[in-house]
């Protein structure tokens, strides 16, 4: 197994800015729309924003094997590995943004400590669901593309 770390930093850095604009645009659906439409509404649109996320996920991975490719001789495990790995630091990365961002908003509002101490645990919860929820496309969009490399280079 092969990992390349520039290839990982450039990969986990794309995710990191996809996943925090699609997290930044959750995070407006759900304030704009909370008291607007009806709740059904919200869930499609929010889920509309996840469905995109796990795409974004195989993209990264898929990133990661092309930029792997790049530099050094590339496999399938070294792809799906690094699709992991890429796609993990992003959405951990994403997920801190968005929690200070989320944080930072209902401080803003004078929450009570109770309620920021809820909003912390719940960012520490989607940090963690956020990252393993993640790999899965991100090692199948690293394998892929590994893959597909693979059969273009004659391997």
């Amino acid at each position: 197994m092969n990992l390349h770390y520039r290839s990982l930093l450039l990969a986990a850095v794309a995710g990191l800015l996809v996943q925090t604009l699609f997290g930044l645009i959750n995070i407006r659906i759900s304030q704009e729309l909370l008291d607007a439409v009806p709740t059904g509404l919200m869930a499609v649109a929010s889920s509309l924003v996840c469905v995109l996320s796990i795409f974004a996920d195989a993209g990264v991975g898929g990133l990661y094997a092309f930029f792997h490719s790049r530099s050094l001789a590339l496999s399938t495990v070294d792809g799906a590995v690094g699709g992991v790995a890429a796609t993990a630091l992003a959405r951990i990365g994403s997920s801190v943004i968005g929690s200070f961002i989320s944080l930072a908003g209902a401080a803003g509002k004078g929450a009570a400590a109770d309620q920021l101490s809820t909003a912390i645990a719940g960012s520490v919860i989607g940090l963690c669901l956020a990252a393993t929820i993640g790999i899965v496309p991100g090692a199948f969009g690293g394998w892929l593309s590994a893959s597909m490399i693979a059969r273009r280079q004659g391997l």
